[in-house]
């Protein structure tokens, strides 16, 4: 499994699903329960690219680069591992 939870986090439900378009996540960390993340498909050429969207529902505390760094390795690192590259 590629999605393995830190300290303070928690597993997302799926709150909306299109088909080969996007999928929006709750929040994964539970001092932020009313964020959401939207994770955007679209095609390109013989491949997809997506696309993550961050709603904070309200202003970050000092700066977000933790959950950000966080949200890159889990998106651009560890999901990428799972399928092999």
């Amino acid at each position: 499994m590629w999605l393995v939870l830190g300290d303070g986090e928690t597993w997302p439900k799926t709150l909306e699903a299109v088909e080969d378009e996007r999928v929006v996540w709750s929040s994964l960390w539970q001092d932020r329960p009313d964020d959401r993340i939207v994770l955007a498909i679209r095609p390109d050429g013989d491949g997809s690219l997506l696309e993550l969207t961050w709603l904070a529902a309200s202003p970050l505390p000092g700066h977000a680069s933790p959950y950000r760094y966080r949200l890159n390795q889990l998106l651009a690192q560890e999901l990428r591992w799972s399928y092999g590259q």
